[in-house]
């Protein structure tokens, strides 16, 4: 992720030179464009998923497209469980589940494929240490048997929250 040049770059093994594979049009919410992504991942089909952070979305990029579509969010930044706020660390797991830590909502909400709103997962209540809260969660990452691991930056913690997946 280039978050300042609002692009993503694919370096192939000894390249001294990136190829731009998503964003790259310049800073701004059209759906050619990021601003200021944050993490990414990939799926079995080789579709980037991209956390675009300063628009408060996550973009689905297919493997070589020219443009993403919102597949979270997308609705301006705010609390509501079809809004995103700072959206920065993402996962997908096996079954196209996205889980995405909010740096400003202090939780993790799961997207499932077609969703309008996600659920909650950990936090969204308020930014703290209690067993029911997280501080600027940074990342999020999901196993095979579907544990959700979160990084809490203020906390300096590694949370982890059992078997969300479901067939």
């Amino acid at each position: 992720s280039d978050m300042y040049n609002h692009r993503i770059q694919r370096w192939k093994p000894g390249a001294t030179v990136g190829i731009t594979a998503a964003g790259g049009n310049g800073f701004g919410n059209g759906q050619s464009q990021l601003e200021e992504p944050g993490k990414i991942d990939i799926d079995s089909q080789g579709n980037l998923y991209i956390a675009d952070t300063g628009n408060n979305r996550i973009q689905k990029w297919e493997y070589g497209g020219l443009s993403g579509t919102t597949v979270a969010g997308g609705n301006g930044l705010g609390k509501g469980l079809n809004q995103l706020h700072n959206p920065f660390g993402i996962a997908v797991d096996k079954f196209g589940a996205i889980y995405i830590s909010e740096l400003s909502n202090h939780r993790v909400t799961k997207w499932n494929p077609g969703d309008s709103e996600g659920e909650i997962v950990a936090g969204g209540n308020g930014e703290g240490s209690g067993a029911n809260q997280l501080a600027i969660p940074m990342g999020v990452a999901v196993n095979k048997n579907g544990d959700v691991y979160i990084a809490d930056r203020t906390g300096g913690k590694i949370h982890k929250f059992s078997a969300f997946n479901t067939p």
